[in-house]
């Protein structure tokens, strides 16, 4: 048994472990990861309302440090909800503990 199988089974064995079942395939070409990762951080709707609103308002200097704060504080989001999700592993990791950790009337 090769690393990625001995990873996988163990992955498996630790969902069972949780109460779930692994229904998703795992297995994805490099273009794939980058095309889902593309998708996902929405690159030109991002960068064209940052243009619409930084540039009339400060120009350069407010495009980097609006970015450079921005980002500190989505990371900060990121890496908890990372951490969260690898405690507990679960499918639609991301999804499930959002739900579950917002308040009802959100």
């Amino acid at each position: 048994m090769n690393t990625r199988e001995a990873v996988q089974r163990a992955d498996e064995e630790l969902l069972a472990s949780l109460g779930y079942k692994q229904e998703f395939r795992r297995a994805f070409t490099p273009i794939e990861v980058f095309g889902i990762a593309f998708s996902i951080i929405g690159l030109l709707p991002s960068i064209s309302s940052v243009l619409f609103y930084a540039i009339p308002n400060g120009g350069g200097p407010a495009m980097t440090w609006g970015w450079a704060v921005a980002s500190v504080f989505i990371l900060s989001v990121g890496m908890s909800m990372a951490e969260l999700a690898s405690a507990a592993p679960t499918s639609g990791g991301l999804y499930f503990w959002t739900h579950s950790l917002s308040s009802e009337r959100h």
